[in-house]
């Protein structure tokens, strides 16, 4: 099957799902004719159309490429997916196995060992004991310091290792980074976790006492809020209030920083947001230990 009828087959599906006309499906993007060409295969699309059309019927660019491409996950991806697995269900002792299975192995490239790092910093963070390889901290560093292309997996695993990475390098690399921003930006899932990466490594900024850092990736963090209707991203507003409390009272503002992270723990409390709850408050306690 030609990759036109595949697209068109995709499409026709999901049209009929959703229930929805055709003329509100296109409009602004291409007329009714056109659209029933997609359809029946006959059509080949530039890019930046099928892109339109694929928005429109509510696909991310992951889920189309997916479906489009019948898409095989990488052994990387499957070793993130099974550690992800693991550590939902807390099940640290098949996460160790895991890991530890992935670290013997052999041609693992650096991209591998970004990946091998990330698990360690999810099993370091249920077990404090773990100890971390200096040397492959000291690789994935440069790995990413080095690294040409940024898309949403790259940003992901960046993210995971904000805490682990030696600062100077972290914040030189977040530079890099933001540079990349309105393609990392493209769609709701990258901005997403591009709100995340940030946030990460402003928390790791204000935990180095770096209050400069922090309002530099401060204000990223607000220009991706202001592309964003309120109800959108809800999580990473209240844990942005958060990080913005624990500036202030870095600052020596005690009263309107401890005000504001008690409000952005009580959002997630009233919303049942248990384990976030844990977490932030786990921070709160850091955090006035490192104010005394």
């Amino acid at each position: 099957m030609l990759i036109e009828e595949i697209i068109g087959k995709i499409f026709k599906n999901r049209r009929k799902e959703l229930q929805c006309k055709v003329d509100s499906l296109v409009d602004g993007i291409c007329d009714r004719r056109t659209y029933y060409t997609i359809e029946d295969g006959n059509k080949r699309m530039n890019f930046i159309f099928f892109m339109d059309l694929a928005s429109s019927l509510g696909f991310s660019l992951d889920e189309i490429a997916l479906k489009v491409f019948d898409y095989q996950l990488s052994p990387n991806q499957e070793f993130m997916r099974k550690a992800l697995n693991f550590y939902f269900t807390k099940n640290i002792t098949s996460l160790k196995e895991l890991y530890q299975a992935r670290s013997v192995e052999k041609n693992l490239d650096n991209a591998g060992y970004a990946h091998l790092l990330s698990v360690a910093a999810i099993i370091n963070g249920m077990d404090p004991e773990f100890a971390i390889p200096p040397k492959m901290v000291e690789k994935v560093a440069e790995y990413f310091f080095t690294l040409s292309y940024w898309g949403v997996n790259e940003v992901i695993l960046f993210a995971n290792v904000t805490d682990i990475l030696p600062f100077k390098i972290l914040k030189q690399t977040m530079r890099e980074i933001i540079k990349n921003k309105e393609k990392l930006c493209f769609e709701e899932k990258g901005k997403r976790n591009f709100l995340i990466l940030l946030i990460n490594v402003s928390y790791r900024c204000l935990k180095e006492n770096d209050l400069a850092g922090a309002a530099e990736f401060f204000s990223e963090i607000e220009a991706v809020l202001a592309t964003q209707r309120n109800e959108e991203n809800i999580h990473a507003r209240f844990i942005f209030k958060f990080m913005k409390g624990y500036y202030f009272l870095l600052d020596g503002k005690k009263e309107i920083g401890l005000r504001m992270m008690d409000s952005a723990i009580a959002v997630f409390t009233i919303n049942e947001c248990f384990e976030v709850v844990d977490k932030l408050r786990t921070y709160y306690n850091e955090v006035l230990k490192q104010v005394k």
